[in-house]
């Protein structure tokens, strides 16, 4: 190999190296910048539960035996339950209720989404499938059973199941 094809062959590995750094380091800066907006979202929608919610619902008056006082809306997975409840209220406009001081349209639909949004996130990354085991084969009493309840016919399966 002469030197020149030698000077050309570095160079062009030079070039894939410093691609491929360039390359590795773009998602992570794209995810720093999503965790930036991410972040200030949630500060944005933190204040705005407190602003309307947690006025009733805090550690001293616990309305309806809930306190959002302690909760996280960067944190709504380990709660999901309980935002779901939250979501609801806000989706129908219950919460806050009349009378009292109501964010705008906008507003509550983007805090309602935000928290499906994160619920749904933390479900896809840990989801939770239920049973897993294979179905199991019926024996002959359970065969029979099944019968009976499905087409509530009073059938003598042993003589339609081989010996």
């Amino acid at each position: 190999m002469s030197r020149g094809s030698r000077l050309v062959a570095g160079q062009g590995v030079f070039l894939v190296a410093v691609a491929a750094l360039t390359m590795s380091s773009r998602p992570h800066v794209a995810t720093l910048a999503a965790q930036t907006r991410t972040d200030a979202t949630a500060e944005l929608l933190n204040s705005t539960v407190e602003r309307y919610c947690i006025t009733c619902h805090n550690d001293r008056l616990r309305t309806a035996d809930l306190s959002l006082a302690d909760l996280d809306l960067t944190q709504v997975g380990t709660h999901a339950e309980l935002w779901e409840g939250v979501v609801a209220k806000l989706r129908t406009r219950a919460m806050p209720p009349v009378g009292r001081p109501r964010p705008e349209t906008a507003v509550y639909d983007q805090l309602a989404g935000w928290i499906e949004t994160e619920i749904d996130r933390v479900a896809a990354a840990r989801p939770n499938p239920g049973r897993t085991e294979a179905v199991h084969r019926l024996n002959r009493a359970e065969y029979a059973n099944a019968v009976r309840d499905l087409l509530a016919l009073d059938v003598d399966v042993a003589t339609l199941l081989p010996a």
